[in-house]
């Protein structure tokens, strides 16, 4: 008997889903993802209430500030004044809104840098003090300068301080600043000064010149002024004659100021024996 294979017939429907597996295992993680897009700035929100101001201790008027609760320290804990300072006080100027001022103490050795210091009434200063120029004060009162004055009075004391002159080699030269007063020692004949550092404000200035003239009866007969030549008037009967005998003249020259940079130049002699 044969049996012939027929042609395949049509495919059927697919018949319906299974169930479900189980879960398989979980995979390796893949790789990061790149950084996206920073999203837009969110509202900015109300500002809070103000808090309540603290205690002041300055108080304000205008662009000052003032203090009235007590005593103010710089430096240390518990002032006793009303500013007190322990240390360096560094100021430009000092104004006392008062016609005295008491109980001002000074300390150590001061300085006081500046073009005017002006004083009206008493000053009392234990030690000494330098007037023009900051450097330790070698007297009592020690002047570097001129000191104009409407008058002094010297107690128990005679007040010198001069310059010594040796070379007497023409012209000579005496500054101002530094002394009105110098000792020549026995010039070999008449002499010239030129006269330095000499203010220019209207006023009369006078110089002396002690002159030992021991060995030669010389003196000075020939002035200039900052290297300006001066006519040098003498007092009445001309240039003077000194005696033989005159171991020591003092020779004074009185300089009137009338303008700025004129100046008018006397000399007289005084002889010593």
């Amino acid at each position: 008997m044969v049996n012939y294979i027929g042609p395949t017939g049509a495919t059927g429907q697919i018949g319906p889903t299974g169930p479900t597996g189980s879960q398989g295992s979980t995979g390796q993680t893949g790789p990061t993802g790149g950084t996206g897009f920073t999203g837009p700035t969110g509202y900015t929100g109300a500002t809070g209430y103000t808090g309540a101001t603290g205690p002041a201790i300055w108080q304000q008027q205008g662009s000052s500030i003032y203090y009235t609760g007590g005593n103010i320290g710089i430096g240390l804990a518990i002032p006793q004044y009303n500013l007190d300072i322990s240390g360096t006080l560094n100021t430009t100027g000092f104004i006392a809104n008062q016609a005295t001022i008491s109980n001002l103490l000074v300390g150590g050795s001061q300085q006081i840098a500046g073009t005017t210091v002006d004083i009206s009434g008493s000053a009392a200063i234990s030690g000494g003090l330098s007037i023009g120029k900051l450097s330790v004060p070698q007297y009592n009162l020690d002047i570097s300068g001129s000191l104009q004055t409407s008058g002094y009075s010297i107690l128990n004391q005679i007040a010198r301080t001069y310059i010594s002159i040796s070379d007497s080699t023409s012209p000579i030269t005496l500054d101002y600043s530094q002394s009105a007063i110098y000792a020549f020692t026995a010039p070999a004949a008449n002499f010239s000064v030129n006269l330095i550092n000499l203010p220019t404000q209207i006023g009369k200035y006078e110089i002396a010149m002690i002159i030992d003239t021991s060995a030669n009866q010389t003196y000075m007969t020939i002035l200039t002024i900052g290297g300006s030549s001066q006519n040098l008037l003498f007092g009445t009967g001309g240039a003077p004659t000194i005696s033989a005998s005159a171991i020591t003249i003092e020779q004074k020259i009185e300089i009137i100021v009338t303008n700025s940079g004129i100046w008018n130049a006397f000399t007289t002699v005084s002889q010593f024996y």
